[in-house]
């Protein structure tokens, strides 16, 4: 007898454990949008995220057949490969990267594989910017 109710009194412990972490989690989030934190202060999510849905994402897709890579845009370094690995295709957004106006520039470093003195393939790399 004295198993039975031990038993049926961890089960309704965790039963009543649970329905208040559920409890908490769905308090956490009120309907205005905003959130509690555990410190008790509360944040505006919207003011997190960006809210003009018009402004365009920009992105380099490319990949790579037998070469070392560095594309550079502006003169930041935006991707490169160091390691002698093929990507058949990759896209990044590119924003961060782009000016707010004027001309952009594009520069891209192809290096041979370690080992190597040239690089065998006609098509070693792929770049796509949109």
């Amino acid at each position: 007898m004295k198993m039975k109710s031990s038993m049926k009194l961890k089960a309704i412990m965790i039963i009543t454990m649970l329905g208040m972490s559920l409890a908490g989690y769905a308090q956490a989030q009120k309907k205005d949008g905003t959130f509690v934190s555990e410190s008790g202060m509360e944040m505006q999510v919207d003011s997190m995220v960006y809210k003009n849905e018009s402004r365009p994402v920009y992105y380099a897709r490319y990949g790579n057949r037998g070469c070392l890579f560095e594309l550079r845009i502006n003169d930041n370094v935006s991707a490169e490969v160091t390691e002698p690995v093929n990507i058949g295709e990759t896209s990044i957004t590119i924003n961060p990267v782009i000016f707010k106006s004027g001309k952009q520039s594009i520069s891209i470093n192809l290096k041979p594989f370690p080992g190597r003195k040239t690089i065998m393939n006609e098509k070693p790399f792929r770049l796509e910017i949109g």
